[in-house]
């Protein structure tokens, strides 16, 4: 997959679980304003079948349309950063409004993220009362990915996070029977997220997937 973004687009990623690489076009400095979206929040912003999204990129007109066209219009001719952040906010806010949440959805969501991605499907459909035919399709429909991947996709970024913020703490050692069976299974998560082995990341360059959990 290849994408280029052009000076002043907005771009709308969606949720992945495959492996994906940010580079610079041209070697110089260059400036950008992320905004990661929870999935309680992606799906009443973006209001159409998330599955079409994720593993994917699009600028942002071509989701949303006009609206998201003459959004981009005017941050480019703000000139100050906190000006075009203000700008976006009052957007998001306006796109939330017009949506209602799903409780069971939620419900879902906050079970996995503070399982920190360790309950089962059969779990789920023990506490929702729904089957997991029923969940599958909710979450391919709202989140992108089905429990179990989502599930994978979160179990993952705790360990990550954690030797982000922690590089020498046993990185290979540490932690991994908490979030995985066994070294095998750790290994191949590993490579399905991240393109490589364990050994080879650690040595690669990767300063863009380590800001979001710097500070």
């Amino acid at each position: 997959m290849f994408h280029l973004s052009g000076e002043s687009a907005i771009t709308l990623i969606g949720i992945g679980d495959i492996p994906a690489i940010v580079d610079l076009e041209h070697d110089a400095p260059s400036g950008n304003i992320g905004i990661e979206f929870s999935p309680i929040g992606a799906y009443r912003l973006f209001q159409l079948r998330h599955a079409e999204l994720a593993n994917r990129i699009f600028l942002l007109e071509e989701v949303l349309g006009k609206s998201a066209k003459v959004l981009q219009q005017i941050i480019a001719n703000a000139e100050c950063v906190d000006n075009k952040i203000q700008i976006v906010q009052t957007y998001l806010i306006k796109l939330l409004s017009k949506s209602e949440p799903d409780p069971v959805l939620d419900y879902c969501i906050e079970q996995i993220r503070n399982s920190k991605g360790l309950i089962t499907v059969k779990e789920l459909e023990g506490k929702t009362g729904y089957s997991a035919r029923w969940l599958y399709e909710k979450f391919v429909e709202k989140v992108g990915l089905s429990p179990k991947s989502f599930s994978s996709v979160v179990r993952f970024m705790e360990f990550y996070e954690k030797w982000v913020r922690n590089p020498d703490a046993g990185f290979f050692k540490k932690d991994i029977y908490t979030y995985f069976y066994d070294q095998a299974h750790f290994i191949k998560e590993f490579k399905r997220f991240t393109g490589l082995s364990p050994l080879k990341f650690v040595r690669s360059e990767n300063e863009f997937g380590k800001i979001f959990y710097k500070g």
